[in-house]
């Protein structure tokens, strides 16, 4: 967990807008530095320390993530930028959308722990909004739009690159966990986060040390992609993330009140 607080809901598969939308409005992250002020300081002060803190938080988002395709990504991609713009009001929001493919196989990772028969490597690749705004290439170049006949290409975390053995240059071929047809990669570059503590780092689904486990399973990443290799029926998309990012220092404490009422 990062200096904020933070409450996660990942949502399942949901069948309808409406639904995603009832419990997007239940996601909403307030900063330890709020919350402290909310339980410390007398009523006749609250305002102007809330004020305060306020000015200087940093880590105030939304974060939304669902298992849906890629109609259900943009029909709730619609519901949530209005919702959230309508929750927040004159408040301004960076609004920001991941798009996550099906779980891929990787080979077997040697020397980290996931070479055993126990042990299944994973990775996903992912088209993150701005992420050329928030991390910094170590070597080789982002990745450009798919071209017919050729590997998709993509880039890694300069850490998850080497424990996976891989250089800009090389090629995989990757099975699709969920439908298993083969997915062909060629990476094109290795970059890292100028700040792995920026709340941006919320629409990564994998975390900042890119890498996560969860039972036997362990997933490395995210394999960056260009947007466009989720057209065209290259790579299907398995799942959506969403960040908001209000300017905290907008919110005027005696707005509190409303803000909690739209949110609710």
């Amino acid at each position: 967990m990062s200096r904020g607080l933070r409450a996660s809901f990942v949502l399942r598969r949901m069948s309808s807008s409406r639904l995603l939308l009832s419990s997007v409005l239940l996601a909403v992250f307030i900063t330890a530095a709020l919350t402290a002020a909310l339980v410390t300081f007398s009523t006749r002060g609250l305002p102007q320390a809330v004020s305060r803190r306020l000015s200087t938080a940093p880590d105030v988002s939304i974060a939304i993530s669902g298992q849906i395709d890629a109609a259900q990504a943009a029909a709730d991609s619609a519901v949530i930028h209005s919702s959230v713009r309508t929750a927040f009001a004159a408040v301004p929001v960076t609004l920001e959308r991941a798009l996550w493919s099906d779980p891929l196989g990787l080979p077997a990772v040697s020397g980290s722990g996931s070479g055993t028969s126990q042990t299944i490597p994973l990775t996903e690749a992912a088209a993150l909004d701005q992420i050329t705004a928030h991390a910094t290439l170590v070597s080789g170049a982002w990745p450009g739009p798919p071209a017919r006949g050729q590997p998709i290409q993509a880039a890694l975390p300069a850490a998850v690159a080497g424990q996976l053995h891989l250089a800009p240059g090389d090629t995989m071929s990757l099975p699709d966990r969920d439908t298993g047809a083969r997915v062909r990669f060629r990476l094109t570059g290795m970059f890292r986060p100028r700040d792995p503590a920026s709340p941006y780092w919320g629409l990564d689904l994998i975390g900042a040390s890119g890498v996560t486990a969860a039972g036997n399973f362990v997933t490395y990443g995210p394999l960056i992609v260009a947007p466009a290799a989720f057209s065209g029926g290259r790579l299907p998309v398995g799942q959506a993330s969403w960040l908001a990012l209000p300017a905290a220092s907008r919110i005027r404490a005696d707005g509190l009140p409303g803000l909690a009422a739209r949110l609710s």
